[in-house]
């Protein structure tokens, strides 16, 4: 089974008023091992302004995505649906990218994913560590996922590391289910 690990950045927090996708990453895992010659990543053009305060959190603004070949989705989807054709995808947060993605595949008239079996990591993470905190952060620490020798977080980079975290959760829900 393979599967696909994805990761966005957005202009902000709502599709429905027009917030875009700016950067999409994605990495397979294919019978338990991390693919990292198997990637996706490109910086997407939203046709829009990204507003400073969320241009801050992750680093993009316009000026970055036009010197980095930016291009609007309806030029990318295509290949994207490609990359993760006949995957399971897994999201950190699922519904919150989910919603961008689909928002923005309607926008480019390409195929819609609802059919596509989905993994959310953060649910994941809730059961497996109930009551503590669940960002990709907190779970590196707390699986011992070493980020030191990251110098910059881009949506590949943090999709790697989502993929880290479900390959150790999984290893962790499993070893409970056969534990004696």
């Amino acid at each position: 089974m393979r599967l696909v690990v994805i990761e966005i950045e957005t202009t902000g927090v709502a599709p429905e008023d027009g917030d875009k996708i700016v950067e999409i990453g994605a990495i397979a895992i294919e019978h338990g091992k991390i693919q990292t010659n198997d990637t996706f990543h490109r910086f997407v053009d939203p046709q829009r302004e990204v507003p400073q305060e969320i241009s801050q959190i992750h680093g993009v603004d316009v000026a970055f995505l036009a010197a980095n070949g930016a291009r609007p989705f309806g030029e990318i989807g295509a290949e994207f649906l490609a990359f993760i054709a006949g995957s399971t995808l897994v999201f950190h947060n699922a519904n919150f990218d989910l919603e961008f993605i689909k928002n923005e595949l309607t926008d480019a008239g390409l195929p819609n994913i609802d059919d596509m079996p989905v993994i959310d990591t953060l649910s994941m993470a809730r059961k497996c560590f109930p009551k503590q905190r669940n960002n990709i952060e907190a779970l590196c620490d707390r699986l011992e996922i070493d980020r030191n020798h990251i110098e910059s977080f881009d949506a590949l980079t943090e999709a790697t590391l989502i993929a880290r975290c479900f390959v150790a959760m999984a290893i962790t829900v499993a070893e409970r289910q056969f534990s004696l």
